[in-house]
């Protein structure tokens, strides 16, 4: 038989749950993004930020299409911070944000050094 403490413990673990899982760590405020959407508000403006970046090198480059190595290098190479710094897998989520909002394609992720198609280097 359920008694009336035991749903008071339950919306108690319940709230803590929701706690722990929509506060973000790095800031410690509560981020309801983090549950909804499943990324926090901080995670997709530092990918924002890291799209227009990578934007910003593209720019550079006279030919439309442009190996993913390369570019990984110029934009670390562009990051006065280290900390700024990105590797291929982060690389890789940065540009399929840009594909998501038509910027440009990466046909073959499988190969060893696969080809950015650049669309429009605007930022996002």
């Amino acid at each position: 038989m359920v008694e009336a403490r035991d749903v008071d413990e339950a919306i108690r673990l319940h709230k803590v749950a929701t706690m722990a899982a929509a506060t973000d760590p790095r800031t410690g405020a509560i981020d309801l993004d983090a549950i909804q959407v499943g990324t926090s508000a901080q995670d997709r403006f530092e990918l924002q930020q890291q799209g227009n970046a990578l934007l910003g090198v593209l720019r550079v480059y006279k030919t439309k299409n442009v190996r993913v190595l390369q570019v990984l290098n110029k934009y670390n190479a562009g990051q006065s911070e280290s900390s700024n710094k990105i590797d291929l897998a982060q690389l890789k989520k940065v540009i399929q944000r840009l594909e998501q909002n038509e910027r440009l394609r990466v046909n073959d992720w499988l190969q060893d050094d696969p080809i950015i198609s650049i669309i429009n280097t605007d930022d996002v």
